[in-house]
């Protein structure tokens, strides 16, 4: 095992420097945003997310040198990289796409978030003079937002983009929190009414089958996903949705709500297969719900090792002694447990000895483009290793690409779904 985890670290290395910085700029890329914004949740951190994109770098490419191209997004990226106002300010720049950048301020209000725009759009300016360019990028704002997910905020930022745009070149535009709270009223009493009156759906997702044999693949898992609409008949954001039941401790509500509709399912539709049930951090730490949920695994015993509890990393690293605790209670009754979107920024991979876990799934970014990436199939070879020896099954989500398919069929995981 000690052999296994000092080779894991080792691809792990090379694996989180091509998935976290940018070659050109040196600026971090998508997945280390969205582990930043994780840890933004688990600290309780505030601050502001800004959208800010290059305009028209697609024509500036066509009259333009690789190497001039190359130049005016370096300069732009250090504009990004230098903009910090305040010695106890924390800013980071990152880079998602060709021409599309964001930046977090930690510790900023609106004011601060106004000063930083300010000084983008004299920065921008500048820039523009040194390459005849009158329109070189606007900027959106919006307030780091506890009760929301990572593509909403992203979406905030998006938004907020596009009416600075409106305004005129460089210009900027900055949600407040006021936007927030007037939000938050509507979104409490809407949340509270579909959890009293158990009014949402539960569906089944992520179909994983098993790799282990080509003549005789099955269905290894699904995963249970709730559907609540608004007013409107629109789909609610599942992240928002349990971020605001979570807030107004309506979670464990929810939690049991789920439950017991997937338990239904599986009983009436003769079920074979297990059925992956995410539950919040709030729940998982609640006794009252440990004992609810142990009387429930005890009532319908002929189904009890089909359930199988999920906690994402980085809840689980939140408080790992509580993690630890609940899986020692779920195998106590009988059924299972998984630790999804597995990434080791979260859990090291030598900690997985301790925890009594029956799964793991695996983040996309192991698995994305693997075909191409020697390290990639060294770390999913290497914790496949590992994960037998400690009895853990893992399973790859959501794989698209058949070349990467084939790969992870090689390795002989317990399942994928694609």
């Amino acid at each position: 095992i000690e052999a296994i985890i000092n080779k894991l670290n080792n691809n792990l290395e090379a694996i989180s420097k091509k998935l976290s910085h940018d070659e050109l700029t040196g600026l971090s890329l998508k997945p280390t945003l969205e582990t930043d914004i994780k840890n933004m949740f688990v600290h309780k951190d505030k601050g502001y997310i800004f959208s800010i994109k290059i305009n028209n770098l697609a024509a500036y490419a066509k009259t333009h040198t690789n190497t001039e191209i190359n130049n005016y997004i370096l300069n732009f990226s250090k504009v990004l990289k230098n903009i910090n106002i305040d010695k106890k300010l924390e800013t980071k720049a990152y880079r998602l796409f060709g021409s599309e950048f964001v930046l977090i301020a930690k510790k900023c209000d609106y004011e601060c978030a106004n000063n930083i725009c300010a000084r983008l759009k004299i920065k921008f300016e500048e820039l523009g003079l040194d390459y005849n360019i009158k329109e070189v990028a606007n900027i959106g704002a919006t307030p780091f937002n506890q009760l929301g997910n990572i593509p909403e905020m992203l979406q905030a930022a998006n938004e907020a983009y596009e009416k600075a745009k409106l305004i005129g070149p460089n210009e900027y535009f900055i949600r407040n929190s006021n936007d927030l709270a007037r939000d938050m009223d509507i979104w409490r009493d809407l949340v509270f009414e579909i959890i009293d009156q158990s009014n949402f759906d539960v569906g089944y997702i992520n179909d994983a089958y098993t790799l282990n044999k080509d003549e005789d693949q099955y269905l290894v898992m699904q995963e249970a996903f709730t559907n609540a609409k608004d007013k409107d008949n629109n789909n609610i954001p599942i992240g928002t949705f349990v971020s605001i039941a979570e807030k107004y401790e309506k979670v464990i509500e929810f939690d049991k709500a789920v439950i017991s509709k997937v338990i239904s399912h599986i009983t009436i539709n003769s079920i074979n297969h297990d059925i992956c049930i995410n539950l919040s951090l709030d729940s998982i730490s609640n006794n009252e719900f440990i004992i609810w949920l142990q009387k429930e695994i005890s009532k319908n015993k002929k189904i009890t090792s089909q359930l199988v509890f999920s906690i994402t990393a980085y809840s689980a690293a939140k408080d790992i002694s509580v993690f630890k605790r609940f899986c020692d209670y779920i195998h106590s009754c009988g059924s299972k447990t998984i630790i999804k979107r597995f990434e080791t920024k979260f859990i090291p991979t030598e900690d997985l000895r301790d925890f009594n876990v029956d799964y793991i799934r695996l983040a996309r970014d192991y698995t994305s483009s693997v075909c191409n990436d020697k390290s990639k199939k060294e770390f999913i070879e290497s914790i496949n290793d590992l994960a037998l020896l400690l009895n853990i099954k893992v399973i790859a989500e959501n794989v698209k690409d058949d070349e990467d398919f084939k790969v992870i069929k090689k390795y002989k995981i317990h399942g994928a779904s694609r």
